[in-house]
């Protein structure tokens, strides 16, 4: 069967359990698909640039509205969108370049400064979204979690101190 699929195209299984962002890269003749994202929305999860392997193209079709908008739901959540014009995944928050210094906020709810590098810690740092251009957005950040806190706090455990 040929290939009707082209570049960018967000294609699913037939049964629905795997959705793909295609890529020209993929070899049918060897039975596996490429994608540059790969999504299986029965566990809500995704991998970037995968294989599928031991697939077979007459099972897999168009994905409908639906299935696009669960995979762009799920990349959302994670802070991302996907650039259909450039096929990338584009960070919706700021993220430091190698060699930048940023701030975040610590275990303790202080604000830190540091350089940004390829290490884990920073990747942590990058999908919580706990890294900031200057100190005063990280400080903001910090008094709001704060004020949060205290609030919960009080809330959850008020009616405890009344009785």
């Amino acid at each position: 069967m040929e290939n009707i699929f082209k570049d960018g195209d967000f294609i699913k299984t037939k049964d629905g359990n795997i959705i793909v962002i295609f890529s020209e890269v993929t070899h049918f003749e060897r039975n596996e698909l490429v994608g540059y994202v790969v999504f299986y929305p029965k566990l809500n999860k995704y991998v970037d640039v995968e294989t599928v392997y031991d697939t077979d193209i007459s099972q897999w079709v168009y994905a409908n509205d639906k299935d696009i908008q669960s995979l762009q739901d799920k990349l959302a959540e994670d802070n991302y969108i996907w650039d259909t014009k450039t096929k990338n995944f584009i960070s919706l928050a700021w993220v430091p370049k190698l060699g930048e210094v940023y701030f975040y906020i610590d275990t303790n709810l202080e604000m830190a400064k540091t350089t940004y590098d390829d290490y884990d810690r920073h990747l942590r740092r990058l999908l919580n979204c706990n890294c900031f251009k200057t100190a005063g957005d990280a400080l903001d950040v910090v008094i709001e979690l704060k004020t949060l806190f205290r609030k919960i706090s009080k809330e959850k455990y008020r009616e405890e101190k009344l009785k």
